[in-house]
């Protein structure tokens, strides 16, 4: 439970904290006080993706820090979940009855399937990155040395599975790059919505 709200607390720490420091170093960018030189990676415009996400806890604390970054959330296989009382939680849209219903996450834009994604995806002309811990995922920076590298500038999607099972196989084949964000300590996983602020941070702040 500890743990638990420690994580919580660094993803609403996070979201407050980082597209104020974003926003100011763009700013001073667009005042000359930066130059272009000083910034090692092209544009980041980024869709965050969920895959299979089933707790509506986590789904809207992933909303909160996506718009905090004033950037679109996408869901991905998105799986209906039991409504526990007579509130529509989160203001999710209930389904069946509206009493003892199912509640669907609703996101900016929703896919049923991952293979309905990926044709937008394409259809978009967006990079596909997935996050993974296993030996075919590189670092988070290493993913975006190539992308000053080759100049991408392409949108990307950037998709985060559930912690217990991650990103789905499916997605994993038909990503360009699957990355990690290196932890030090004991954990090897964070709740996915600190690793959805972690990460935006470190693209959209630090680069």
């Amino acid at each position: 439970l500890e743990m638990a709200m420690a994580s919580s607390l660094l993803g609403f720490c996070l979201a407050l904290y980082a597209p104020w420091r974003w926003r100011r170093r763009k700013l001073w960018r667009e005042e000359g006080c930066v130059t272009p030189a000083d910034y090692s990676v092209p544009p980041c415009d980024i869709v965050v993706v969920l895959e299979r996400c089933t707790d509506p806890r986590n789904f809207e604390s992933v909303r909160k820090v996506v718009q905090a970054f004033e950037l679109e959330l996408w869901s991905v296989d998105a799986v209906s979940y039991k409504k526990k009382s007579g509130r529509n939680p989160f203001g999710a849209e209930l389904m069946g009855d509206g009493t003892d219903g199912m509640v669907q996450i609703e996101a900016d834009k929703n896919f049923s399937t991952p293979q309905s994604f990926i044709e937008e995806v394409e259809r978009e002309g967006m990079a596909l990155w997935a996050t993974e811990l296993s030996q075919e995922a590189c670092s988070l920076s290493a993913s975006l040395r190539r992308r000053v590298e080759t100049n991408d500038r392409r949108k990307i999607a950037l998709v985060f599975g559930r912690e217990v099972d991650g990103v789905s196989q499916k997605l994993l084949k038909a990503a360009q790059e699957r990355v990690y964000l290196p932890l030090h300590g004991f954990s090897d996983s964070l709740n996915v919505s600190t690793s959805v602020a972690l990460i935006l941070d470190c693209i959209l702040c630090n680069t």
